[in-house]
């Protein structure tokens, strides 16, 4: 029964291969990118979940709501640790974590430096390793960074800096790399174990490790300022509210007293006034994709990505198995005589099911085949589109296998059930007649999966549209300061340190350089300081205001206009110790009134305490975004130093590789044996819209396969139309219709559902673009115009798909349109 069931299949593919091809192509490019997709979106859900106990690893985080000012940062203040593991008897494990962007490592032998490399470096609490399972392939992780100055690094690091036979024979543990520290000295460093390289799906990788133990801000006592990611084990089936209730009593009486001195209030007086300052438990496995603290380890992913992509992707699976519905129910007229020798001959409906559900599995096994080819092809530009290596293992796990299993199950009867209950139900010898034609309810059915496919249509690509216009805004909106020929150079251990002046002296010598500025962050690297708190009127409350150190050129190197007082002035005695510049929001935020020569008081915070500082105001900018523009602008003040981690460099747009050669000749003689290293400033900036970007792109292929597939499907629906209508065709002809009149005819039913599906589609896309672009603190609005334009695309593709055909029709002989059976 079976070889008969794919015997009849194989006919009646090679008997219509313009319909087969369709709905085959149809479904196996869709099924292709559904399960990349389905990959990509697993893997995406699948970050630190190697971790053995993921499931009671929480990160501690601050919650701050005062004076109206939100702040969220994924740092706690250094105490924290001491006081969970003292007074709450469920946390397991707890430790620390610290990670510089950017150091000096060496590799040094006799003196002689071998090797350098400008690195990430991690710091952590000894007990790190008690928490997150990196497997040692040499050393004691129990041990391993119990000591000052000592290190763990990756395999990759090993083999970096000492060589792959040097690692295979174990003779690295033991040996010592020099970290350059700037200002805190330079220190030699002895490796006491080697892990694994971390997996890619961890939302932190570190390559060297180095010891908190050597740290003395880690015995800080300060709870006003976050300095530390601190990440808690509890124990088993501990509810983390109940934690999250034990750690606002057990630091209330630490914070209350800081923040009397601070800021001028106390606990019960911000609870009193609706504000809160507690600490909350994240689950480890919710950070890559549920957070967008201040200064994540690295960035993460948008949860509402992986559902609109995932949705698309099923969007476009399910209009191919339209399209196969559509063309199966409409290909019926052509099988009915089949269906009535088959019932003649005493085949039973379910025999006459399993036919047509045999038929769609087999259809739906040649398209798996297909995607598979499709998958293998483009895979690694899909890789390329996402941004992301997928492992390996990811593609063939059992859970995949499973989960592709079932879709093609699913596939299998979306494309089989109606076809399948509808052939199934003839009348024998209505059917042997040729007198069975399409009933309403039929009629009622195609008409839905239509309206369907328009929906699915319209709706994606205003959607993808709309990301495109978000996306073009970012990259076009001024951020309030000029990102473009901006070199920014890394100097992360601060070798240029004393030297910062004379080296700008002498860059500036170089005709195509226009200015420069040492700094510690500059625009679009995000706000790493905690906020400090400022007054103007002793007394009174204090306020929160993001803050960051720069050189004197600052303001002319970024091109942020001045727009009350001056820069800051080399010539001026005491420039760095007691001015500051604000942008308009902090004048704002503090109430000043001509600012510019007025004094504000700050609080300092160090390792031991609380200082605070008097400040004048000898400027004001005007505002602009020091972060991406998910966020708004911030109350910033600006400290004078002129040292930093980064040296931006502001240059011509012409003999850029000159340019470049000559501030690395230049760098060589200030910071002989450092590791020259620069990126752009404009790059950088359009890196903090990655996420953003891999949406549209893959929103965008996604759209033109939708619409490969609707063109796709109307015009395997137009040609059985067309065929079926052959004689009504030439009857028309004969008496007086015109071109036009045919086109008209198969054209208006389509228009009709097409405005139908608009109507639908319109308020469900709004509804997702406007939760979509709350994310945004700068958007577009939601025109309308969109959504009628994505309608007239599908307007335009049915008219010509359809007329094409139908021209193709009414441009026959009538003669033999009339002998059409």
């Amino acid at each position: 029964m079976l070889r008969n069931y794919l015997v009849t299949t194989f006919r009646n593919l090679a008997r219509n291969k313009t319909l087969a091809l369709i709905y085959l192509f149809g479904l196996g490019v869709s099924i292709a990118a559904c399960m990349l997709i389905l990959v990509w979106i697993r893997y995406q859900l699948s970050f630190d979940k190697f971790n053995n106990n993921a499931s009671n690893i929480y990160r501690v985080y601050p919650h701050i709501l005062m004076n109206g000012n939100n702040f969220t940062s994924s740092m706690a203040p250094p105490p924290l640790a001491d006081l969970m593991k003292r007074e709450i008897p469920e946390v397991k494990a707890i430790t620390r974590i610290w990670k510089y962007n950017s150091l000096a490592v060496s590799n040094e032998e006799n003196g002689r430096v071998v090797k350098t490399f400008n690195e990430e470096v991690y710091q952590a609490d000894s007990t790190f390793f008690d928490i997150f399972d990196y497997k040692f392939l040499q050393g004691d992780p129990h041990e391993s960074m119990t000591k000052p100055f000592t290190i763990v690094i990756t395999k990759s690091a090993a083999i970096k800096y000492f060589g792959e036979a040097a690692f295979n024979n174990g003779t690295i543990p033991g040996k010592a790399l020099t970290l350059k520290f700037g200002g805190w000295g330079n220190f030699q460093c002895k490796i006491t174990g080697i892990t694994e390289d971390v997996p890619p799906n961890a939302h932190f990788h570190y390559n060297i490790i180095f010891s908190n133990v050597s740290d003395p801000w880690n015995r800080s006592q300060v709870w006003v300022d976050n300095t530390y990611y601190t990440y808690v084990l509890l124990q088993n089936g501990t509810d983390p509210s109940v934690i999250e209730r034990k750690l606002l009593h057990a630091v209330t009486p630490f914070v209350d007293p800081q923040l009397r001195a601070n800021f001028n209030t106390s606990y019960v007086n911000l609870k009193d006034k609706g504000n809160y300052w507690e600490y909350k438990l994240q689950p480890l496995t919710s950070i890559h994709l549920h957070s967008n603290f201040e200064r994540e380890l690295e960035p993460g992913v948008s949860f509402s990505n992986l559902y609109i992509l995932g949705t698309a992707a099923v969007f476009l699976l399910l209009m191919a198995c339209i399209n196969y519905a559509n063309i199966s129910t409409a290909n019926t007229m052509r099988r009915s005589k089949e269906i009535g020798i088959r019932k003649t001959l005493g085949s039973s409906r379910i025999r006459l099911v399993g036919l047509i559900f045999a038929e769609s599995g087999a259809i739906s096994l040649i398209a798996w085949l297909l995607a598979v080819v499709i998958i293998i092809v483009l895979l690694h530009p899909f890789e390329q589109i996402m941004a992301t290596e997928l492992p390996a293992s990811g593609l063939v796990s059992g859970v995949n296998l499973a989960i592709f299993l079932a879709l093609f199950f699913v596939v299998t009867g979306l494309g089989g059930i109606y076809p399948a209950l509808y052939l199934s139900s003839f009348n024998a010898v209505k059917a042997l007649k040729g007198a069975i034609r399409p009933g309403r309810k039929m009629m009622s059915f195609r008409s839905t999966l239509i309206v369907v496919q328009f929906f699915i249509f319209i709706a994606l690509i205003s959607c993808a549209i709309f990301v495109d216009k978000q996306l073009n805004f970012l990259h076009s909106q001024s951020p309030g300061f000029d990102r473009e020929n901006i070199l920014v150079l890394d100097d992360p251990s601060m070798l240029l340190a004393q030297k910062e002046s004379a080296f700008v002296t002498e860059l500036k010598k170089n005709t195509n350089v226009i200015s420069a500025n040492p700094c510690i962050d500059y625009p679009g690297s995000g706000l790493d300081n905690f906020p400090i708190a400022a007054n103007y009127i002793p007394g009174t409350r204090d306020h929160l205001l993001a803050n960051f150190s720069a050189g004197y050129d600052f303001l002319k190197t970024f091109d942020i206009p001045l727009l009350q007082g001056r820069d800051f002035n080399p010539q001026s005695d005491n420039d760095t110790v007691q001015r500051i510049i604000l942008n308009e929001a902090a004048v704002k935020e503090l109430g000043i009134q001509e600012p510019v020569n007025k004094i504000i008081s700050t609080k300092y915070l160090n390792a031991l305490d609380i200082r605070t500082k008097r400040y004048e105001i000898v400027g004001v900018a005007r505002d602009f975004n020091f972060q991406s523009l998910h966020k708004g602008i911030r109350p910033i003040a600006i400290f004078l130093n002129n040292q930093g981690t980064y040296v931006a460099v502001r240059i011509k747009g012409g003999n850029l590789p000159g340019t470049i050669a000559y501030i690395k000749n230049l760098w060589n003689s200030f910071a002989p044996g450092g590791a020259f290293e620069y990126h752009f400033l404009d790059e950088r900036v359009d890196n903090l819209y990655k996420t953003e970007s891999v949406l549209s792109r893959v929103l965008n292929v996604l759209t033109f396969f939708v619409i490969l597939v609707a063109v796709m499907g109307l015009t395997g629906l137009t040609v059985l139309t067309v065929q079926q209508r052959t004689k009504e065709i030439g009857i028309r002809k004969v008496v007086g219709a015109s071109l036009y009149n045919i086109v008209a005819l198969f054209s208006k039913e389509y228009i009709k559902w097409i405005c139908l599906s608009f109507i639908l589609a319109t308020p469900v896309a709004y509804f997702f673009i406007q939760q979509w672009l709350q994310s945004f603190a700068y958007r577009i609005t939601i025109s309308l115009w969109v959504f009628a334009a994505a309608a007239g695309i599908a307007v335009f593709l049915a008219l010509a798909t359809i007329a094409f055909h139908a021209v193709k029709a009414g441009l026959a002989n009538p003669v033999t349109s009339l002998k059409s059976e």
